[in-house]
């Protein structure tokens, strides 16, 4: 019998950020002026990659640019400071949209998309909920 010592190489290849709790529906009482959510709670990257994140989706609109977003007929703005997405809201708004948010590491993304709805004020006032592990802040 014959010994051979081969030598193997295994290249170390990226893994792509992970959606790990999708959001599902986002309901906010009308005049309800933000919403926050912690995108760390959304998305993981198994890499320990820094994720960046992006609207890539509001209603119709395929990756509206901020004055996109600011003629929404009911979203002001939405921006992610130290990974929390923060959904500002126009008073008065009622009915859904929808919204995707990308996460990238720089070099693959995945995409949540949920639907943000509105209902009338009531005397009910939400503050807080979480749904799917996902701690949503409601402000009034």
């Amino acid at each position: 019998s014959t010994s051979q010592t081969i030598q193997v190489s295994v290249a170390d290849t990226p893994d792509g950020p992970q959606l790990d709790n999708p959001i599902g529906t986002i309901t906010v009482v009308e005049d309800t002026p933000a919403v926050a959510v912690a995108m760390s709670s959304v998305f993981s990257d198994p890499d320990g990659d820094t994720l960046e994140y992006s609207v890539a989706q509001l209603g119709a609109l395929v990756n509206p640019t901020v004055q996109q977003i600011a003629e929404h007929p009911f979203v002001q703005s939405i921006s992610f400071p130290g990974g929390v997405m923060q959904i500002v809201l126009k008073p008065n708004g009622n009915g859904s949209t929808v919204i995707a948010i990308a996460a990238s590491d720089g070099t693959a993304s995945v995409t949540d998309t949920f639907t943000l709805e509105w209902q009338l004020n009531g005397s009910t006032r939400v503050h807080q909920t979480y749904t799917h592990n996902t701690n949503l802040l409601y402000y009034r």
